[in-house]
């Protein structure tokens, strides 16, 4: 640890893991799809299986159909943010990078759970609305831990 609490082996490693940054765009981008397939083709049935049923059926819509890839892709894409804050915590002990690091984890935590109601309950707009607030919230999260990781790791440099 150097005088700004920066383990110099582990930053650059926490603030350019590249593979954290795709899942992330790929989850979000996948969630940008699967809203708007529940905008044009509202989801069709009363239980989350027949939810999936009507979305896989033979004359579905390709929106439709890709409603599965996203809830898939986010728990990879959340399993990434939690790893990355787990080695942003261990890169530094700036105060900064430890409460957004925190932060990831509380909020890819509420993430899915608003997701998950927003699969059982077939998407409702409100709730629909409730998940991108979080969703939004934690890519601000992201952001800001990067500048911070981004800040300790070229005052490190000086």
């Amino acid at each position: 640890m150097d005088r700004f609490g920066v383990n110099s082996t582990q930053a650059p490693a926490a603030a350019t893991a590249p593979s954290e940054k795709m899942r992330l765009m790929l989850v979000s981008m996948t969630g940008a799809v699967t809203a708007l397939g529940d905008t044009v083709y509202p989801v069709q049935g009363t239980t989350t299986l027949e939810h999936w049923q009507s979305d896989q059926a033979e004359g579905a819509h390709l929106l439709g159909r890709l409603r599965a890839l996203h809830p898939l892709l986010a728990l990879f894409g959340v399993a990434g943010l939690w790893a990355a804050a787990a080695r942003a915590r261990a890169a530094t002990a700036t105060r900064g990078v430890q409460v957004s690091s925190l932060g990831l984890y509380a909020g890819g935590g509420a993430a899915l759970l608003v997701g998950l109601a927003n699969l059982a309950l077939g998407a409702p707009g409100y709730l629909q609305v409730a998940h991108l607030l979080v969703a939004c919230l934690l890519w601000i999260n992201v952001v800001w831990l990067l500048a911070m990781l981004w800040d300790a790791h070229s005052r490190r440099a000086e």
